[in-house]
């Protein structure tokens, strides 16, 4: 039986699983018709034992007016991140999605106020929104064990992180940038 992969992720989907979207690969080339969003979405967390990429996170969920939901995972390696984007859409950031081990979605919040801001992107530009830090940790109350996750806060190191999204992503070396930072 052949199963396609957007009804796996149809199914994960509502099964309250986070489908997470993907980045530029290190080794992709831009494409002058696309946009970019970037930064540096990072969260301090226990990984398993041989790190192989599992453990608790944040998501930051944004709806576009060109349908596209783009779902940008905080991450422990690589925390600087290159994310595609269908150009001249207007994106906002409208939920903050707590996820477990097993991708299970746990939770979801609004994001902070002055978070929501209209974001517009641009063919062949890549746009900087900000430097994320989070931690996902474990607390004991007594003999209960609870999942605890916080968003500690968003900065704009636009410069740093420009330079090292194009010493990361080298073929994107020479795309123009902007800053449209989150953080005010």
């Amino acid at each position: 039986m052949r199963v396609s992969l957007a009804a796996v992720l149809a199914i994960a989907g509502l099964a309250g699983c986070a489908g997470f979207s993907p980045g530029v690969s290190k080794i992709d080339a831009p494409v002058p018709t696309h946009a970019y969003l970037y930064g540096r979405f990072e969260i301090r967390t226990a990984t398993a034992p041989i790190n192989i990429g599992i453990y608790r996170t944040i998501g930051f969920s944004f709806a576009c007016d060109s349908g596209q939901q783009i779902l940008v995972k905080l991450k422990v390696e690589d925390p600087v991140q290159l994310l595609p984007v269908s150009p001249a859409s207007r994106c906002t950031l409208r939920e903050v999605v707590f996820v477990e081990r097993d991708l299970t979605i746990k939770g979801r919040k609004p994001p902070p106020s002055d978070w929501i801001s209209e974001l517009q992107f641009a063919a062949g530009k890549a746009t900087y929104i900000g430097d994320f830090a989070a931690a996902a940790f474990n607390s004991k109350d007594g003999s209960t064990v609870m999942a605890n996750w916080e968003i500690n806060r968003v900065t704009d190191n636009y410069e740093a992180t420009t330079n090292e999204m194009k010493r990361a992503f080298p073929a994107f070396g020479g795309m123009a940038t902007e800053r449209r930072s989150l953080s005010r």
